[in-house]
């Protein structure tokens, strides 16, 4: 396995003893992974999420979303009368907070080598992104609105809105003269074919609010083998070349990997569907569900943190047991999720005309 950044350049020194690299330099270098560790992790991120220093300070937020707007006939004074703005949503913002540690005795300490105990930080960096994404897509699939019980708020109770489900609150939908409610959490029964091709009905869905357009780009995650096959033989469906070069009469040129922009949080950019559904394949993704994002429409999750700096990000807290035998470091980050443009994400179910959260995203996390 190669060495966590920060240790990259000792890789002929692999199996040397930290003690003899020296504790003060692992130390520096320990800081240098933990500073790349959240320079990688915002990158990736921020692809679908965006942050507001208000929404760290003030847990339970109004977000202003596109309002109804409409031209006043004016009255014998020749006047109309003003209209105020309405399109907003009450949204709280949850704050997890989890760990990540790594605890040698005092024996193995003197013993571990620059590659076990980059190691054990790379376990810490898998295992920091591993539960990060699980509260993204939980926030993504869980489909009924809820309470975070917060132990550090003024407010210890902080009710959290899904994405629309067809609630109280009200949308700009072109066409429409007045606001409507909206379903995002959406299923289908019949397995993906030209019969029941769900991109076309999602596009739409998510194009035809205020603020947003049929042009706008539109992806959809898909998981599973089975329906990444089925999505592929539709007739509307148009995949990318992955071959390294394209032969034309006498011209070799190199595959256009443009596409690969859109890629995000995903693995694989697949293709595109004609209606303009970019698709992309993430394999830990729950089977038999697409999830379809409007990235024209701006970010449809709000990320909150700790509102002092140095809380923010994945930061290590060190500590020795009672015993004074171990040495134990543990690594802790403060995060939470929350929708801020409801109607910018579409959930759709296939095999079930019903819609309910796949496991493990069925459950609050916690």
């Amino acid at each position: 396995m190669a060495l966590v950044f920060g240790m990259h350049d000792l890789e002929a020194q692999a199996a040397m003893r930290i003690e003899e690299i020296g504790t003060r330099e692992m130390l520096e270098r320990v800081t240098q992974w933990n500073e790349e560790v959240n320079r990688v992790y915002n990158a990736l991120i921020s692809t679908f999420a965006t942050r507001n220093p208000a929404w760290n300070t003030m847990p339970i937020t109004r977000v202003l979303q596109p309002a109804a707007a409409y031209g006043q006939f004016v009255d014998e004074h020749g006047v109309a009368k003003p209209e105020r703005e309405t399109g907003y949503i009450d949204q709280g913002f949850p704050l997890f907070r989890y760990e990540l540690a790594m605890q040698v005795s005092y024996e193995a300490l003197q013993k571990i080598t620059v590659e076990e105990y980059s190691r054990q930080l790379n376990r810490i960096e898998r295992g920091d992104m591993t539960t990060t994404m699980r509260l993204f897509w939980f926030t993504i699939f869980y489909a009924t609105n809820w309470t975070f019980v917060s132990t550090e708020d003024e407010f210890p109770d902080i009710a959290v809105k899904t994405f629309a489900n067809s609630d109280a609150e009200l949308y700009v939908v072109r066409g429409e003269d007045d606001p409507q409610t909206a379903t995002h959490y959406t299923g289908q029964a019949a397995a993906i074919s030209d019969a029941a091709d769900p991109f076309p009905d999602a596009k739409e869905t998510l194009t035809s609010y205020g603020g947003t357009n049929p042009n706008d780009l539109v992806v959809c995650f898909v998981g599973d083998a089975t329906n990444v096959d089925n999505i592929r033989s539709l007739s509307g469906f148009i995949p990318i070349d992955r071959t390294n070069a394209i032969s034309w009469a006498n011209t070799v040129s190199l595959t256009d990997p443009s596409a690969d922009r859109f890629l995000g949080i995903g693995d694989t950019v697949l293709g595109e569907h004609e209606d303009g559904v970019v698709v992309i394949r993430k394999r830990d993704l729950p089977a038999n569900y697409l999830v379809f994002f409007n990235l024209s429409a701006g970010m449809p999750v709000g990320i909150r943190e700790d509102e002092v700096t140095s809380l923010q990000g994945l930061f290590n807290i060190d500590s020795v047991e009672n015993s004074g035998n171990s040495l134990l470091r543990r690594f802790r980050r403060k995060i939470g999720f929350a929708p801020v443009n409801r109607t910018g994400v579409l959930v759709h179910r296939i095999g079930n005309g019903t819609y309910a959260a796949p496991s493990p995203y069925d459950v609050l996390p916690g």
